[in-house]
């Protein structure tokens, strides 16, 4: 019987785990194609103040994508033969601090207003001179994407 060299166990054993890695990136790399929100311009959480300072009526989708793709598919279709797609932000909730949801509540929500806004994940926001005037949250299909925006009173 002949005796298989050591080597050849550790050669196998590095090819193996390479392997496993490079599957693992790969599907890593995957995921976060999916939920991707390219047909929206993003702004991200540093430079969202500025944006809203500079723009009185604002309408924000935020979102990590992971819950949303079957509504993002939709929304795409919805915005493609409408004018109101340069009217829209979006906002990545992966790429947000631990405090900005708070943040973002207690500067956007009126003084006067007696309720708290809880942003999840999607979340759809409109801002009229610097102040939240409506909102959805808890989205679970597109439908309620189109009648918030055609029920709102939203002056473009």
């Amino acid at each position: 019987m002949k005796k298989i060299p050591i080597t050849n166990y550790f050669l196998s054993l590095i090819i193996g785990l390479i392997t496993v890695v490079l599957v693992f990136y790969i599907m890593d790399r995957y995921n976060n194609r999916l939920t991707e929100i390219n047909f929206i311009n993003e702004v991200k959480e540093a430079d969202l103040d500025y944006y809203i300072a500079e723009n009185n009526n604002v309408l924000i989708y935020m979102t990590s994508g992971k819950n949303s793709r079957t509504i993002d598919k939709e929304f795409k279709k919805y915005l493609k033969n409408r004018d109101i797609k340069e009217k829209i932000i979006y906002v990545n909730l992966n790429d947000v601090s631990a405090t900005f949801k708070d943040k973002f509540g207690k500067k956007y929500v009126p003084l006067s207003a007696s309720y708290k806004l809880y942003i999840n994940d999607p979340t759809m926001i409109f801002i009229e001179n610097g102040q939240i005037e409506y909102w959805l949250t808890d989205i679970k299909e597109f439908e309620q994407i189109k009648l918030f925006i055609e029920r709102s009173n939203i002056k473009w």
